[in-house]
């Protein structure tokens, strides 16, 4: 039996993460050349495209400027926003993703796994990513004005956005490249069939992901905001728009090194969520197993690439009633947050109006 053949099985929570965790650490340095070849130079660009027209704009007020030049400097601040976010689209999560992701399957199907290996082998799929992608986000706009709508849209909207953006979206780099769907509408629905397969499942694992990032990423970020509220950098580099600028600079730097760190292990635990739906619902194991008695040459690449169309209906009543259990859940938790932070923040307010 192959290495590969054992590998394919159903995983629990716990095992799939720890075999997420092992091959992270297995290729390290790998997976954060492959981000960090697109992120440096996308943060960059966005740094650069934000900070200049928000210094402008400091300075602007600073000098008490004219409402046309305020005006103007928001404009560019907004054109700066725009931009560098179609930068990071393309870069990040189209070619670099793409390049991550075929890099994951690559160690996951047992064949070598490069950085040369990554890029080279991605060849049109990062456009096609970028293309659904882009339809994801049109859809998430969809779901926010279906959020907005009254009674109906409150108690469903929530649950439908909280799904489609934490855990669809993050499915489709692994459909695109592995699959061979005729559209981006189709990739959509595609990592949509796979996810509402195990629906509370997978919300619990991309929980505990939305943990990992928290403690990663926006410690560090929360820790650096904190620093420079303390710091009283204003007495060191003497004006409001040098301030601006180092903490700009500073923050972008923290969210690079977070980042770099962070969704290399993200994107190699939703890989590893996709195949493990695809093992359960799909015999994905047993179909590799039946074509290597046949052709012990059989590619597992191969064989997934050959996923079933999608089908059936977009949404079920059952489906619906989840979406708003899951809406509810959110506002009690976000409820019990804010809660446990008033009390605490009450707590500490009396303990030093009492010193």
């Amino acid at each position: 039996m192959s290495t590969l053949t054992t590998q394919l099985r159903p995983r629990p929570l716990g095992e799939l993460l720890d075999h997420a965790f092992r091959l992270y650490r297995r290729h390290f340095f790998t997976f954060i050349a492959i981000i960090a070849v697109v992120q440096i130079p996308a943060s960059v660009i966005a740094t650069l495209l934000v900070l200049v027209p928000s210094a402008l704009q400091s300075n602007a007020l600073n000098m008490n400027a004219e409402p046309e030049e305020l005006l103007l400097n928001s404009g560019l601040t907004l054109a700066g926003s725009l931009f560098s976010t179609v930068i990071s689209l393309i870069l990040v999560q189209g070619i670099g993703t793409a390049a991550m992701t075929r890099a994951i399957t690559d160690d996951y199907l047992g064949q070598p796994t490069s950085f040369t290996s990554a890029y080279g082998r991605i060849g049109g799929k990062w456009g096609k990513l970028v293309k659904a992608v882009l339809l994801g986000w049109l859809i998430t706009v969809l779901l926010v004005i279906w959020f907005l709508i009254p009674c109906i849209g409150w108690l469903s909207g929530l649950g439908m956005l909280l799904f489609f953006s934490a855990i669809v979206l993050p499915l489709l780099p692994p459909a695109v490249i592995l699959e061979n769907q005729r559209s981006a509408r189709d990739y959509l629905w595609r990592a949509w069939d796979l996810a509402r397969r195990r629906f509370w499942w997978v919300i619990g694992f991309t929980l505990t992901l939305v943990l990992f990032s928290l403690i990663i990423v926006q410690g560090p970020a929360t820790v650096f905001n904190y620093m420079f509220q303390f710091m009283g950098l204003t007495d060191w580099f003497g004006d409001s728009t040098t301030v601006l600028i180092a903490q700009t600079v500073l923050r972008s730097i923290v969210s690079v090194i977070a980042s770099l760190l962070y969704y290399p292990l993200y994107l190699t635990a939703m890989t590893l969520l996709y195949f493990d739906l695809r093992v359960r619902f799909e015999n994905f194991d047993l179909n590799y197993m039946a074509a290597q008695v046949y052709d012990e040459t059989a590619s597992a690449e191969a064989l997934a690439a050959q996923a079933p169309p999608p089908s059936g209906s977009l949404i079920t009543r059952d489906e619906f009633g989840q979406f708003i259990l899951l809406s509810l859940a959110y506002g009690v938790i976000i409820f019990v947050i804010f809660g446990i932070f008033t009390f605490i923040s009450m707590a500490l307010m009396g303990v030093l109006g009492g010193m």
